[in-house]
């Protein structure tokens, strides 16, 4: 039978649907309630609930599951199974389908709880792509979505463990370039101990922070010393040309004193001007001057 029929585009004037298969109580007068009822018949059709949708929704609902609190027998999936209204044959399947996804939650619980538990100390175990796949593909109870899940995660706690390696070795770096004794007795303290680093991590850290304290001390210590040993030598040099100008000076005035005495006991050994003359050192004379001149 040869017929064409398009609602949207009315052209069901001669459609042998209208003509063969339509029925109406109420005899129709015109082509637009034609039109209207079968758009109410067909929505009808559309929002009629088919008999199997109770049972994929229990069934699609029993497979998203994963807490195994709900999977427990008396539990929330099975009363929604024993009250479901559904034929013996579906509620028997929903159960054994109920019990293997218990047993696929045990099994994926496991494996998630292995990778979870790595610690930065075998962070290389997270690395073993080829063991973490065997492993996965091994729990053959799992199904494809679980097993994807399970090898996100995996790479998840990975990439986790790097960016807290790469965090904590830019810290260590950090401190060991600081140079502001504040900042180290204050702020990196205070930054330590806000930071999501494990215990041990943060005392490691503070030790560094000490160490790097030790260092720039030490530092200070050498330079205070260094500034104080070249302040003497700056005063002793001052100092001793300070000695020659005075000692040629004390010179200079023996020398002009000597022809102008007329006491010779002030000239004689041990006098007066031998005793002025012994407090004279050469080492401290310059231009030839000399004591035994005088």
């Amino acid at each position: 039978m040869e017929c064409k029929c398009s609602i949207n585009s009315k052209t069901y004037k001669d459609c042998c649907y209208k003509k063969q298969l339509y029925k109406p109580p109420n005899k129709i007068k015109n082509d637009e309630e034609f039109y209207n009822y079968i758009l109410i018949k067909l929505s009808n059709i559309i929002q009629k609930p088919s008999t199997n949708n109770k049972f994929e929704r229990i069934h699609n609902l029993i497979l998203s599951t994963l807490d195994l609190e709900l999977l427990k027998e008396g539990k929330d999936i099975d009363l929604i199974i024993q009250n479901s209204n559904l034929s013996n044959e579906q509620q028997e399947e929903l159960q054994q389908l109920h019990i293997k996804q218990e047993k696929r939650v045990i099994k994926f619980n496991q494996i998630k709880d292995r990778i979870e538990q790595a610690t930065l100390e075998n962070i290389e175990n997270l690395r073993d792509f080829q063991y973490w796949h065997q492993k996965i593909l091994e729990a053959t109870i799992l199904t494809q979505q679980l097993q994807n899940n399970l090898n996100d995660l995996r790479l998840f706690r990975l990439e986790y463990w790097l960016k807290y390696i790469e965090e904590y070795n830019s810290f260590v770096e950090q401190i060991q370039n600081e140079s502001d004794l504040y900042k180290l007795r204050n702020n990196w303290i205070i930054k330590i101990d806000n930071s999501q680093f494990t215990f041990e991590r943060k005392a490691n850290l503070h030790e560094i922070c000490k160490k790097r304290i030790r260092v720039l001390l030490d530092q200070q210590q050498k330079f205070n010393y260094q500034k104080i040993h070249d302040g003497i030598l700056e005063l002793n040099n001052l100092c001793a040309k300070t000695l020659v100008t005075l000692t040629n000076r004390y010179y200079d005035e023996i020398k002009n004193e000597i022809p102008e005495i007329t006491d010779t006991f002030l000239l004689e050994d041990k006098g007066e001007i031998d005793r002025r003359i012994h407090l004279l050192k050469d080492e401290n004379l310059t231009n030839n001057r000399q004591t035994e001149i005088l």
